[in-house]
């Protein structure tokens, strides 16, 4: 089963008519942080000092908790953290009880996936069973987040591991092949009623880690298992011969390039 725990219910924690506010370009203060009552928009954190400091070109380290407490989002990012976890541990789990946490203008996409509208999504999760094909499936989502810069949307990681002991997707036979995915980026973000407004999937930190080719989500799962989708997309990055070309013609552009200074 999945590893992911229910979290408690999302609690609004501020008023509903309170409208939601983007945060601005960066604009940041010299003052020390406990002195200040009227916190910027961005405000710069100093690594060594823990004061605000002006920043000419943005902050390099920006106040994450200055930003998330002006966003005025009705559920705060603690319940929203707790929520996304929630929806993990039942919706991925289950694929019919999705239908109840999607808002009507739901978006799914992925690196080369959709967007996909709500009903698109559930026809496509129709009989599809992750876990029949990875019974001991740990997911192991981690790094969850509420996004300083989007209210109402979590970040978090997805590691999975698990061994193709079951059929995948109704037709494919079980292999043994123990599959480790490479850590991927996901999130969801929701509206201030709490329904999920959009979801993204599947985009890999490191395509050198794990044994699914780079790929991430179930085409990756799929290619460790020998079964891969048959268009490119769907399977590990090569070269085009174009960049290639580029790659080997570079060097030598550069090598003449300096010889021509050299001689002049």
């Amino acid at each position: 089963s999945l590893t992911v725990a229910a979290g408690p219910s999302a609690a609004c924690t501020a008023s509903r008519s309170r409208p939601a506010v983007v945060v601005a370009a960066p604009r940041c203060s010299t003052a020390p942080r406990e002195s200040r009552t009227d916190r910027p928009r961005l405000a710069c954190r100093s690594v060594e000092t823990e004061t605000i400091q002006k920043s000419d070109n943005g902050c390099m380290f920006p106040d994450e908790e200055a930003m998330l407490a002006m966003q005025g989002f009705a559920i705060s990012p603690d319940d929203l953290v707790a929520k996304a976890k929630e929806f993990l541990s039942t919706a991925a789990v289950d694929p019919s009880t999705m239908e109840a946490w999607l808002a009507d203008d739901f978006e799914f996409t992925g690196p080369v996936v959709g967007p996909l509208g709500k009903e698109e999504l559930l026809r496509a999760l129709t009989g599809f069973d992750l876990l029949t094909g990875f019974p001991d499936l740990q997911s192991n989502f981690h790094h969850f987040r509420a996004c300083p810069y989007e209210p109402g949307r979590v970040w978090f990681t997805w590691r999975p591991k698990g061994t193709n002991s079951g059929k995948l997707m109704g037709a494919i036979e079980p292999t043994g092949i123990v599959v480790e995915a490479p850590p991927q980026t996901h999130s969801l973000k929701f509206n201030e009623e709490g329904k999920v407004v959009k979801q993204t999937v599947g985009y890999v930190h490191d395509r050198q880690l794990g044994n699914t080719g780079g790929l991430g989500g179930i085409y990756g799962l799929l290619w460790a298992v020998g079964s891969p989708l048959p268009f490119p997309e769907a399977n590990p990055w090569k070269k085009s011969k174009r960049y290639r070309v580029f790659q080997w013609i570079t060097p030598m552009l550069r090598s003449f390039g300096g010889a021509g200074k050299g001689d002049k």
